[in-house]
């Protein structure tokens, strides 16, 4: 039974590996012996992964158009049953998200993940870093530069303070924008680089 991968991401210390596949499992690896941590399983195919600076937190974007947040069990310990990891967070299929990117500047207790989306828009969200609080209500945020199509990339700075987005073949632009501060609904002015 073989499974195709369709994306896959390194943690900045490179000491976990992340792979997703076409039939929605994430398998994850220590890269210093190569030995299996877990698999999460979604519904749905992995179109991309990236890891927050802290390797315990892995974000997931799927072909149905949900992204998700997973925390993920410490890298010293193997696979477990009883700790296979959980999602914190996943979004609606109507964001249609497309690319994921976390800042590498969030307090301990919250992440801020930036997801592209296939409208040419770039969503900030604010995710509670411990398991089981209510992520619902937290802050979002709508850059408002815009692309004309699908967002297939997006990465902040080493600050935390812009976050670049681009949309590939579909209207070749790349965006760079403020990140602004997420204390609630609204929109951040960006500039446009080509």
């Amino acid at each position: 039974n073989k499974e195709h991968a369709t994306s896959f991401a390194l943690s900045y210390d490179g000491s976990v590996l992340a792979v997703g596949t076409w039939k929605g499992r994430i398998h994850i690896w220590r890269t210093e012996d190569g030995r299996k941590m877990t698999t999460l399983d979604d519904d749905e195919g992995v179109l991309a992964l990236a890891f927050a600076v802290d390797p315990r937190y892995l974000g997931s974007v799927h072909f149905g158009g949900c992204a998700a947040v997973w925390d993920l069990p410490p890298a010293s310990g193997l696979e477990n049953a009883n700790n296979p990891g959980q999602r914190l967070w996943k979004s609606d299929a109507t964001d249609s998200a497309r690319s994921i990117a976390f800042s590498p500047c969030a307090a301990p207790e919250q992440l801020i993940v930036a997801m592209g989306t296939a409208d040419g828009t770039v969503l900030l969200r604010e995710i509670a870093a411990t398991p089981g609080q209510d992520n619902s209500s937290k802050a979002k945020l709508k850059l408002s530069a815009q692309h004309k199509g699908s967002v297939s990339a997006v990465a902040f700075s080493p600050d935390g303070l812009l976050v670049v987005s681009g949309s590939g073949a579909e209207d070749g632009t790349i965006l760079v924008c403020s990140s602004g501060k997420l204390d609630g609904e609204g929109s951040v002015e960006g500039t446009e680089e080509t």
